[in-house]
């Protein structure tokens, strides 16, 4: 029986399969001109990320093409160099230079400049409720706010918590005044779906 496995060892028979993500992406750290993007791969195969500020992705440019190995439990993370500031840039990762992620494909937006002011919106949150079926709704409204940031703060059942990032926040940039309710997340499910 062991010869049968060495043949197919040998003959690429087995682990032949295409790469695919495990996990990920994940967006990193996002600058003025860079990006950092971790994925992690089923198994060792060229990684890329393929880059534009056009949605359609007909010209895209290329950073990584790292190999993520067992050692590193084939996970890595790619940087993407030379973007345009306060400019969104679409991104695909290809795996062995088969796509590994499906359109829409993800984006993000550099930073601007660091000497231009420019509007902000972050908001905060925590789990939104004790029945699953809540979460849509919530996800839902923060993509129609356009949030900036979300500061995911853990359990709703912690509202001393939610209040003192609130109060650290409030002494760090200018921000509107927010309700109790709107604080610990129940405005963004005023009822049941």
């Amino acid at each position: 029986m062991s010869w049968v496995c060495g043949l197919l060892v040998a003959t690429g028979a087995v682990g032949s399969e295409p790469a695919w993500l495990q996990a990920g992406p994940m967006l990193g750290h996002v600058g003025t001109n860079e990006a950092r993007i971790w994925i992690k791969a089923s198994r060792d195969a060229r990684a890329t990320v393929e880059y534009s500020d056009d949605g359609s992705m007909r010209r895209p440019r290329r950073a990584g093409a790292v190999w993520p190995t067992v050692a590193d439990d084939f996970s890595v993370t790619i940087s993407i160099k030379d973007l345009r500031p306060a400019t969104r840039h679409h991104y695909r990762i290809r795996l062995d230079g088969e796509f590994a992620t499906a359109r829409p494909y993800p984006s993000f937006v550099t930073t601007p400049e660091p000497e231009v002011e420019k509007r902000f919106r972050f908001g905060f949150g925590s789990c939104v409720g004790r029945a699953g079926y809540l979460d849509a709704a919530a996800w839902a409204d923060m993509a129609r706010t356009n949030v900036n940031f979300f500061l995911m703060l853990g359990e709703g059942d912690e509202p001393e918590l939610v209040l003192e990032v609130y109060r650290v926040a409030e002494g760090l940039v200018a921000v509107r005044k927010f309700s109790w309710a709107e604080i610990t997340g129940r405005v963004l499910v005023p009822r049941n779906p």
